[in-house]
């Protein structure tokens, strides 16, 4: 509908210009190349070539001219039209002429009708190539043998140009005015059938378009109110329109990446599940026992209570962080802090871990200007993450290393490793790579999402290097503290 009013708006413009405004943009035309010849013969109307300069000028146009002087003398006279326009201006009318454009401001332009006799026979004009030149006619008659009268509608344009007082010429310009009726009643017929083919062949290309375009957006429409339901198996068609085949693979991206949500909402909930289960469990267990059996009442059994406490409240704590920090709710509290001794005092606490061995390896200590507790929260992490995902050795690594105004820390297991096509997404919340890897003691699967976040955080670059039965490295950047580079 829309390209079909489209067609019809073009149409009614071309008969409005065509028909209706045809006569006044004739009229304008006209009125602009009698000022620009004017224009153009002022220019040299003082020169010695002042006939070739307007010859040479007039060849394209239907234009006649005349120059004379303040005194009425000829100066110039070509003649085109095949008239005796330019023998009816005498000395007398040219003086009047001259004196009515002075009081209208040096220019003056008129319509008027023209009456001649009609040639029998072109004169024969030599190498005049058309145009009858007769610079000192004022009174005589062109040799022409005329027949009956014509009357035509025709322009006049006066300029008088003041070269000196004793000086001083009247250009005279006369232009036909052809009768656009004719041509106005030959342009509505032919715009009769311009239309008709025009709507017809915009009803033809709407229903070609309409079906092209309109056809795949109503089954991308069918398959999305599918989508907002909860179907991930749809898939949207390609077409061969390349905005819609854009929009069919956003949409696909956006199923694949909803489906992955969804899945990873689902493991959330298996996960904190299970992992909320167990403390709770064991919480419960203990206080039972103690409750009703005497002698049970020990603080071994009080430090189990409180450390299953712990477990739910880091649990809980996990799940609040990244709420805030996808949420952007998370401020830093930036201050300059000494990060090897930070990770020093974090290995410490793993000490009584006798069957893991960490290393941590550095050349000198290095401050850096960030969140202390978050930077903190990022090493545990990773440094569970590992212990979680090392090998039988039991071994991890840690590595500081300064590069210009950067610390780089790596954290190193000996485990399986992370498949090359897995790398990207394990950045992603709930994401687990293998449901053969063990567990970690405390977590919900979020541990490096939070990493992830708070580097981003900080403007820290972060990533992983993998190889398969070789262990994985997890490292992270921090900018060294501004007054110690």
């Amino acid at each position: 509908m829309g390209f079909m009013a489209f067609t019809l708006l073009i149409g009614i413009l071309l008969w409005v210009f065509e028909t209706f405004f045809l006569n006044s943009f004739y009229v304008i035309i006209k009125e602009q190349e009698l000022k620009n010849t004017a224009n153009y013969i002022e220019k040299h109307v003082y020169s010695d070539n002042l006939y070739d300069e307007a010859l040479s000028k007039l060849k394209s146009t239907d234009i006649d001219v005349l120059v004379c002087d303040n005194t009425g003398k000829t100066k110039l006279q070509i003649s085109q039209l095949g008239s005796d326009s330019l023998i009816r201006f005498d000395r007398e009318l040219r003086l009047k002429i001259y004196r009515d454009t002075w009081s209208e401001g040096g220019e003056q332009l008129t319509n008027f009708s023209v009456k001649y006799q009609k040639p029998e026979a072109t004169p024969d004009l030599g190498a005049m190539n058309g145009i009858n030149y007769l610079p000192e006619m004022n009174d005589k008659l062109p040799l022409f043998k005329y027949n009956e009268p014509v009357v035509n509608d025709s322009m006049i344009y006066t300029k008088v140009i003041s070269g000196n007082r004793d000086d001083s010429r009247l250009i005279i310009l006369i232009t036909d005015m052809v009768p656009v009726d004719s041509m106005v009643e030959t342009l509505k017929y032919q715009l009769l059938w311009v239309t008709v083919i025009m709507v017809v062949l915009s009803l033809f290309l709407s229903l070609i378009l309409s079906r092209s375009i309109s056809k795949p957006i109503v089954a991308i429409t069918k398959n999305a109110e599918k989508l907002a339901q909860g179907n991930y198996d749809i898939h949207f068609e390609d077409s061969s329109t390349k905005e819609i085949s854009q929009l069919a693979n956003t949409l696909n991206y956006t199923r694949s990446e909803l489906n992955k949500v969804d899945e990873f909402r689902k493991e959330l909930i298996a996960n904190v599940s299970h992992d909320l289960r167990t403390p709770l469990t064991m919480i419960h267990g203990y206080s039972e026992v103690m409750r009703d059996i005497p002698g049970e009442n020990t603080p071994e059994n009080v430090q189990i209570i409180i450390d299953e406490a712990e477990r739910l409240n880091l649990l809980v704590n996990d799940l609040l962080d990244i709420s805030k920090l996808e949420s952007g709710k998370m401020e830093l509290n930036k201050e300059k802090f000494n990060l090897t001794k930070l990770i020093n005092d974090i290995l410490k606490r793993y000490d009584k871990l006798a069957d893991y061995k960490i290393r941590f390896e550095y050349e000198k200590e290095c401050f850096v200007f960030a969140d202390e507790l978050k930077i903190t929260q990022v090493l545990y992490n990773l440094i569970n993450n590992a212990i979680t995902y090392t090998g039988e050795d039991k071994c991890i690594y840690l590595n500081q290393e300064i590069i210009k105004n950067e610390v780089k820390i790596s954290v190193t297991d000996t485990g399986e490793g992370i498949p090359q096509d897995k790398l990207p997404y394990i950045w992603e919340r709930y994401y687990k790579i293998s449901k053969n890897h063990k567990r970690a003691n405390v977590g919900t699967g979020l541990g490096l999402s939070i990493v992830k976040n708070i580097l981003s955080l900080h403007g820290g670059k972060y990533g992983v290097i993998s190889d398969i039965n070789k262990g994985s490295t997890f490292y992270f950047t921090l900018n060294l503290s501004s007054d110690i580079l």
